[in-house]
């Protein structure tokens, strides 16, 4: 469990989420573990930006999918293990 920083933390609460999303500073944190909670959560983001509770900015124009450690080693190692069998 990470530890937040306080005075610069902000939960953003919407009826769609069961669990709010997180902001600090300009960095809002999207907790999703899966495309349909990314979904719900990127229209909540949505949805809050329209209801002026997020200070206006540019458009959201991307949603990002970081994989997972473990993800990023079964690649390389196999990707280390084809260049060597070639």
């Amino acid at each position: 469990m990470a530890q937040l920083p306080e005075g610069i933390t902000e939960l953003l609460e919407h009826e769609k989420l069961p669990v709010p999303l997180l902001k600090c500073h300009n960095v809002i944190v999207l907790t999703a573990t899966n495309v349909d909670e990314l979904d719900r959560q990127w229209d909540a983001l949505i949805d809050l930006r329209s209801t002026n509770l997020l200070a206006p900015t540019g458009p959201f124009v991307s949603k990002h999918l970081e994989p997972s450690l473990l993800d990023v080693c079964i690649y390389l190692s196999i990707a280390y293990l084809v260049s060597h069998l070639r």
